[in-house]
């Protein structure tokens, strides 16, 4: 789409047509619509397309090659921090049962959303105490993760897997 965009915007019918002067002028039309780092992303889409071309043979230049990248530092939305107890509290207090254990285990593990919804019971070793994401599921997508299983999850993860198939979701999403 980013492409799409810059091309719409540019004008441009062929690839060897891209010049910096056009990319400026996209650059420029998109400030103040979208954040510095959509920007870049935007043309960095174009940069990958055009550095794609060119190493098929299907442009003789590569003209984006060292296109500035937009200052991202200070525009970020929001930080990113850890709860802390008090507001983790907070939030089970407020989290409706059904949900409150996905919450929980998520604090009490630093599994993702995705790797939550991954699990099933036989990602759990109850005997070691550990829970083993898949590697496909997990953020390193190279090896399966291991990790060791809170004391305080033992007893629902049990409860969660009574009853399940070893393929079945153990959490409701």
């Amino acid at each position: 789409q980013d492409i799409k965009d810059f091309v719409e915007h540019s004008k441009v019918e062929t690839a060897t047509a891209v010049t910096w002067g056009l990319m400026d002028q996209f650059v420029l039309s998109r400030m103040g619509k979208d954040t510095p780092r959509t920007i870049n992303r935007r043309v960095g889409s174009v940069q990958a397309f055009l550095r794609h071309l060119h190493q098929q043979g299907g442009v003789a230049e590569y003209v984006l090659q060292k296109y500035p990248k937009q200052k991202t530092k200070g525009t970020e939305k929001r930080k990113r921090r850890a709860l802390l107890a008090k507001e983790a509290s907070a939030l089970l207090a407020k989290t409706p049962a059904p949900r409150q254990m996905i919450y929980r285990f998520a604090l009490l593990t630093g599994f993702r959303f995705s790797e939550i919804a991954s699990l099933t019971p036989a990602a759990f070793n109850f005997q070691s105490k550990t829970i083993t994401v898949r590697a496909n599921d997990a953020k390193n997508k190279s090896v399966d993760q291991t990790v060791p299983m809170h004391r305080k999850l033992l007893k629902p993860l049990k409860e969660l897997c009574e009853g399940k198939g070893r393929e079945d979701r153990v959490f409701e999403m």
